[in-house]
C-alpha cells in the first residue's frame, strides 16, 4: 500500500509516471492430511498467489497462519522455505503447496467443527508476502482470506 513503481527521479527521489503496486492476493487452495502421529500430524497445504500487476513479481518470503474463522482457534502456522521463492507473472497466479506440521489440539477442533457442519469447515489465511519486481525493491503487505473446506467433496476427488 502506497508503493508504487516506475522511473525515479533522481533529484527528489519520488517516482515519476507511476503506477501504483497492487497487493498480492493469497487463497487457501486445498488442505490435505499426508501423514498423523501421536502428537499431530502432517496436512499438505496448497495455496493460490494472484499477481494482480502489470509488472511480474517474485515471493521472497511468506508467513501465515490458518485459523477456524467460528472461534480463531489456530490450526497451523508456517512459511514458504527461502529455497522455495516463487514466481508470479504479470496479471498472473501460481500454486504452491506446503508442508504444515500441526497439533492435535488444533485438529481436534477442525475434525469437531466439521461433524457438526456437515463436513464444513471455514478457514481464514492471513499473514505477509514479500515480493520484488522490475525497478521495485522488497515491498510486505498483508494478506488475508476466508475459504470453507469440505472434506466430503476432498475425498470424492481423491478416489
Amino acid at each position: 500500500p502506497g508503493c508504487c513503481w516506475g522511473v525515479a527521479d533522481n533529484k527528489m527521489g519520488n517516482c515519476m509516471s507511476a503506477v501504483p503496486f497492487k497487493d498480492v492476493i493469497v487463497h487457501l487452495k486445498s488442505l490435505q492430511l499426508e501423514n498423523a502421529n501421536l502428537t499431530g500430524g502432517t496436512f499438505n497445504v496448497g495455496i493460490a498467489l494472484e499477481n494482480p500487476n502489470i509488472i511480474s513479481v517474485d515471493v521472497s518470503k511468506l508467513n501465515y497462519t490458518i485459523a477456524k474463522v467460528s472461534d480463531d482457534t489456530e490450526i497451523a502456522e508456517g512459511s514458504l522455505a527461502e529455497s522455495e521463492r516463487l514466481h508470479i507473472p504479470a496479471n498472473g497466479s501460481t500454486d504452491a503447496i506446503m508442508k504444515v506440521a500441526v497439533s492435535f489440539r488444533g485438529v481436534g477442533a477442525a475434525m469437531a467443527s466439521m461433524t457438526r457442519n456437515e463436513g464444513k469447515v471455514t478457514y481464514r489465511i492471513s499473514g505477509n508476502v514479500t515480493v520484488a519486481g522490475a525497478k521495485m525493491k522488497g515491498v510486505t503487505v498483508p494478506f488475508s482470506s476466508e475459504e470453507t473446506f469440505d472434506v466430503f467433496e476432498a475425498l470424492k476427488d481423491e478416489s
